[in-house]
């Protein structure tokens, strides 16, 4: 069981901690896990499989016009998959945080909190996105 630090740590003692909660909420994480696994390994199959085994001898710009077409095909699934990956990681967010604060948290509640958390997600998302975009370009 996972308890919570009442002193600062070294680095060892954190990493020690982060692995003591990850190692408590893996029981409540894994169906969570498993479904994101499931739902982006599905989209990946499809996508895939569409494409016929004749793209290989295709030129680079007719197999690119291919995927071109099928994005309007695939555009919905993608934005349902992105909306079903937030839900379930916002689920996991949940899950890990009970188990912090001493909770054993319930499949439903821990869905219905990452549901309602899904936009923020989304937000911090794009947010992330933008952040390492700039810093990627004040890189270079």
């Amino acid at each position: 069981m996972y308890q919570k630090p009442s002193v600062p740590r070294s680095i060892g003692g954190v990493l020690d901690d982060t692995l003591q909660l990850y190692k408590a909420s893996l029981p409540s994480c894994w169906l969570p896990a498993l479904l994101v696994s499931v739902v982006t390994a599905a989209l990946s199959y499809f996508v895939v499989a569409s494409v016929p085994l004749t793209a290989a001898t295709l030129e680079p710009a007719q197999l690119l016009a291919r995927y071109r077409n099928m994005l309007g095909a695939f555009g919905i699934w993608y934005l349902v998959v992105i909306a079903l990956t937030l839900v379930l990681y916002g689920m996991l967010i949940v899950n890990v945080a009970a188990v912090s604060r001493g909770e054993i948290p319930a499949f439903g509640a821990s869905l219905a909190k990452g549901a309602r958390r899904a936009p923020a997600l989304l937000v911090a998302s794009i947010v992330f996105f933008i952040a390492i975009t700039i810093g990627f370009i004040l890189f270079l």
